[in-house]
């Protein structure tokens, strides 16, 4: 991978809290209805302002989650790239072997097989989406869109090994679109933060 992530939580979180604080303090925010009277002497409602502490509090938990958010992408597309990894593994055993299996082969069945249920796993792995703690993410970071553009081809153990080797190329592509989601990940976030991840990051992974 070009870099590692899991110290971003930490960076979002030092990133957004030093927003916050740079943000002038909210006035005249929350009003509470009290029966002290005014400066004038007459009853009234006397008018409360949030401290800046509030909005650093606020920042400072939406950048703990942007940064989990993050890490949780970034591990679940490391996932991904490994189990489609296996995937072609199965899929060019039979393409690669000589001379060919049999259609009834077992071996061949075994493959096709283990194929089918690494491709179950790759549909339940998907990148988690928090529409309240993207709100935290950094300017210029995002995650990948929902389903990635991935369509898994389907292989029984009737299929051809025509239909095989088509699929086999289809996922050695997916193995590179994976790879390079991570990376545009990885660089958006070393771009936004500017690198320099702390180790305060384990707290929030």
């Amino acid at each position: 991978m070009v870099t590692s992530l899991q110290s971003v939580s930490s960076s979002v979180f030092q990133t957004r809290v030093a927003d916050a604080r740079s943000q002038p303090q909210v006035a005249n925010a929350g009003l509470a209805q009290r029966g002290a009277p005014d400066a004038g002497g007459s009853g009234g409602v006397e008018r409360v302002s949030i401290s800046s502490a509030a909005t650093i509090q606020l920042g400072q938990d939406r950048a703990i989650s942007a940064g989990k958010l993050i890490n949780q992408a970034d591990r679940t597309l490391a996932k991904q790239q490994e189990t489609l990894s296996h995937m072609n593994a199965n899929l060019q055993a039979i393409v690669k072997q000589f001379p060919p299996y049999g259609q009834q082969d077992p071996q061949r069945t075994a493959f096709l097989m283990a194929f089918s249920g690494l491709r179950k796993e790759i549909e339940a792995l998907q990148v988690p989406r928090d529409p309240q703690a993207e709100q935290g993410l950094p300017d210029g970071v995002g995650l990948p869109s929902q389903g990635q553009g991935l369509n898994l081809p389907n292989l029984d153990a009737t299929a051809s090994d025509k239909q095989v080797a088509e699929a086999a190329q289809s996922i050695q592509t997916m193995i590179v679109q994976v790879a390079g989601q991570r990376a545009d990940l990885a660089r958006s976030v070393q771009s936004a933060l500017g690198g320099g991840y702390s180790s305060l990051a384990q707290q929030f992974a």
